[in-house]
């Protein structure tokens, strides 16, 4: 693909590659672009899809949390985990920002997070990228 001086490839390369390379190809392109617009845009909303907990060391357990993107259809699933005990003593901050975001005050099951939305940045690696969906809204 040619790239022009100003804005980036032709719309005809554009229609080109789409018609005529391969779908894994196309998919790929598709998903490093909505990878950048989400970096752009800061935000981007998911759906909890299933809660899996196993056992863990020192009466923890490690929650995954495997997350739908909304919008971006070429977007892969994301998988978050966390470290929590079966007790509320030892919860991290970064565990009760999520379910703040998810709009969960207490949690008795892990049962109740699956199906709930919510946004995050830089793919929930802190405290603060985790957001309520209204964040990754378009404006």
């Amino acid at each position: 693909m040619r790239n022009s001086e100003a804005i980036g490839p032709s719309l005809a390369d554009v229609l080109a590659f789409t018609l005529l390379e391969s779908a894994e190809d196309v998919a790929r392109v598709e998903r490093s672009a909505a990878n950048r617009m989400a970096a752009v845009r800061g935000w981007v909303g998911w759906r909890v899809v299933a809660v899996e907990m196993e056992p863990d060391d020192d009466d923890l357990h490690r929650l995954k949390v495997f997350c739908g993107p909304l919008g971006g259809r070429y977007r892969e699933l994301m998988v978050l985990q966390f470290l929590v005990s079966t007790s509320t003593k030892r919860r991290s901050q970064r565990f009760e920002s999520f379910l703040a975001a998810c709009g969960i005050k207490a949690i008795n099951d892990s049962d109740e997070i699956e199906g709930r939305y919510f946004a995050t940045r830089n793919r929930g690696r802190g405290v603060g990228d985790f957001g309520p969906l209204t964040l990754a809204l378009p404006q």
